[in-house]
């Protein structure tokens, strides 16, 4: 229990640095660029984010849940109902609404409407190729180290310090939600929604390796391909 509640002062305490801190030579000035700032973010979610969720869980012994269930989200997944979830239907599902938000991308472009987003995420958007390798890889980060840090690490920690499954997790996704104030109150909604469902994704599949390349693809079609789609289309009319 003493080595529970340590690890997870060490985490919040990780996570106050990720909204607060500064990297030495990377903090926000005037000059700041777009290019900077993609770089501060991957450095922010790597040590912030990553690497607590990697070093807790192997403190812990539990780097094997990413594979399974651990007991102490057990209770969690009994609420939910048994096999809701495949996983092959929901990729395809994945692939469908990535392909019908691209075509919107595009029809919003030939209007010269912006892409419709719900909060406000223009920051990390990628505005231009030269932007879209960084995009990439803040997904891909993203995408590993948030579903580590928020679908595993803290619900583990909090459920073992609290003795209750449902508080471990409501927490991890109030917190979840709160990292992305950047968005506005509607934006940190429908994080607290997606943050939900891949919260039972993981549950009721057992594995969290789907739902990370889940989150990455979400991430991929939100901050990469539908801007550049709809930037492409733009051009092309004009």
């Amino acid at each position: 229990m003493i080595v529970h509640a340590l690890l997870l002062a060490a985490a919040l305490a990780a996570v106050a640095w990720f909204v607060w801190g500064d990297i030495p030579g990377m903090g926000r000035d005037a000059a700041d660029t777009r290019v900077k700032m993609f770089r501060r973010w991957l450095v922010k979610d790597a040590l912030g984010l990553l690497l607590p969720a990697l070093v807790g869980l192997l403190l812990l012994g539990r780097l094997g849940a990413v594979g399974r269930v651990p007991p102490e989200l057990a209770p969690l997944r009994a609420w939910l109902p048994a096999r809701a979830i495949q996983g092959w239907p929901l990729l395809v599902g994945a692939a469908l609404g990535t392909v019908i938000g691209l075509a919107l991308a595009w029809c919003a472009g030939r209007r010269g409407r912006r892409v419709f987003s719900i909060g406000a995420i223009d920051s990390v958007l990628a505005h231009s190729c030269a932007e879209v390798p960084y995009g990439v890889a803040l997904a891909a980060m993203a995408g590993i180290a948030e579903e580590l840090f928020h679908r595993l690490l803290m619900p583990l920690l909090g459920a073992a310090v609290t003795g209750s499954a449902l508080v471990g997790a409501g927490g991890a996704l109030l917190l979840f939600a709160a990292l992305h104030r950047y968005q506005g109150w509607r934006g940190m909604a429908a994080i607290a929604v997606v943050g939900a469902l891949l919260q039972a994704l993981y549950l009721d599949l057992g594995s969290l390796w789907l739902v990370m390349l889940l989150h990455i693809g979400i991430d991929l079609n939100g901050l990469v391909l539908r801007p550049l789609v709809a930037r492409r289309a733009w051009d092309r009319r004009a």
